[in-house]
């Protein structure tokens, strides 16, 4: 696993960079007990913006505070803990098990974000994960078909945006 923290930058006034950006076209690629937090942006990237997201599997990660440090010390706004979707290529058989993704309760931000500006989304399993604070845990775009079990969610606003 790695420690992947405090990446980024603020360019016109907006922050970039990730905690991590994957893409995949043969055989699996696993990120396992890595750790991404108070990255600029996004925790962890898996889309299809130049290639294909296919077979990535996220086990036993953790993600928290995507989009910190904020532009402003008074901005609440957070990134996606985890993105997975389909830009220009195919996103298919991913998957995010047994990984804690966390947001403050006082922020705003969304844990998991599931599709992208393409409908080129497949399968996706998401199974035995902790998904907790924010505003919400899951937003889904585009994706099927979607295994969703043994999760536990604790919010206290919505919690998920299917679409």
């Amino acid at each position: 696993g790695s420690i992947l923290y405090h990446n980024g930058y603020v360019s016109g006034g907006l922050p970039g960079a990730h905690g991590a950006y994957i893409q995949n076209s043969s055989g699996t690629f696993t990120v396992s007990k890595s750790i991404a937090f108070n990255n600029f942006n996004d925790g962890f990237k898996n889309l299809s913006a130049t290639g294909d997201a296919i077979n990535v599997i996220f086990d036993s990660d953790v993600s928290f505070n995507s989009g910190s440090p904020p532009v402003s010390l008074s901005n609440r706004l957070r990134r996606w803990n985890m993105i997975i979707g389909a830009d220009a290529g195919i996103v298919d058989s991913c998957q995010i098990t047994n990984s804690y993704l966390y947001h403050k309760q006082d922020t705003v931000g969304t844990n998991i974000k599931l599709g992208y500006s393409a409908g080129n989304n497949g399968a996706i399993t998401i199974t035995g994960n902790r998904i907790m604070g924010g505003t919400q845990q899951l937003d889904i775009d585009k994706f099927s078909p979607i295994t969703f079990t043994s999760n536990t969610l604790a919010f206290s606003r919505r919690t998920l945006t299917p679409r």
